[in-house]
């Protein structure tokens, strides 16, 4: 014990032993084998989770896109995982129904972000940091046509387009309205230096630089 805290090269073989051993169980032992690639499958909202935590803003993700490809995925899992006449006659996992709990729990707390905020669920000692609001409501006097059925807001600095407070895209449905769109969130951003842009066309150019393209005054994350 004594010679793996003084050699930092035996814990890293002693590690990587671990880990091996339990890969290798996982493939000999089939039911482990689909309990992992179950848990991984069923922690496919977990990310945005965490990134909506780490930026302190919401997923703008609807509750139909969220609810419906939940079902989707759940669907097929809890066929073949719960339903006994499957057509490749997998056994019964009473786990899944376990995992299909995690998963609507995942949906409910995403859900409970975009109501309650995206730290909710943390102590004050971890959410004590304050984002910068990108996306504030904008006035009718700031819209450059008040009687325009577009609500055009200006033009962007980065891709010199006409910014409209509501995405064109996002109107679009198919069907008389069964297609929804798939994010909420704000067509335009406006920096603490008052420059407009489009939300997508600031993500781009903050990737790259974190400055304003038209100022040169540094931005925060968005």
């Amino acid at each position: 014990m004594q010679h793996l805290r003084s050699d930092p090269q035996a814990r890293i073989w002693l590690g990587m032993f671990f880990f091996l051993t339990f890969v290798v169980r996982v493939i000999v032992t089939p039911s482990l084998a689909l309990f992992f690639v179950g848990t991984m499958y069923s922690s496919f909202w977990l990310p945005q989770i965490v990134r909506s935590v780490r930026r302190s803003r919401s997923s703008a993700l609807s509750k139909e896109y969220l609810v419906g490809t939940t079902i989707c995925r759940l669907y097929f899992a809890l066929y073949f995982l719960a339903c006994p006449k499957n057509v490749l006659d997998v056994d019964r996992r009473p786990w899944i129904y376990i995992l299909a709990v995690f998963i609507l729990m995942q949906v409910i707390v995403l859900i409970l972000q975009e109501q309650l905020g995206p730290t909710f669920f943390l102590p004050k000692r971890f959410t004590s940091t304050k984002m910068y609001d990108y996306h504030p409501p904008i006035p009718s006097s700031g819209v450059s046509d008040p009687e325009s059925p577009d609500s055009s807001l200006g033009d962007c600095a980065i891709c010199m387009e006409v910014i409209y407070a509501e995405d064109p895209r996002q109107r679009q449905q198919v069907a008389g309205g069964l297609l929804h769109k798939v994010s909420a969130r704000r067509n335009y951003s406006l920096a603490p230096c008052s420059h407009l842009f489009h939300t997508e066309c600031l993500e781009k150019w903050l990737a790259i630089k974190n400055i304003c393209p038209q100022c040169r005054r540094p931005l925060p994350p968005l």
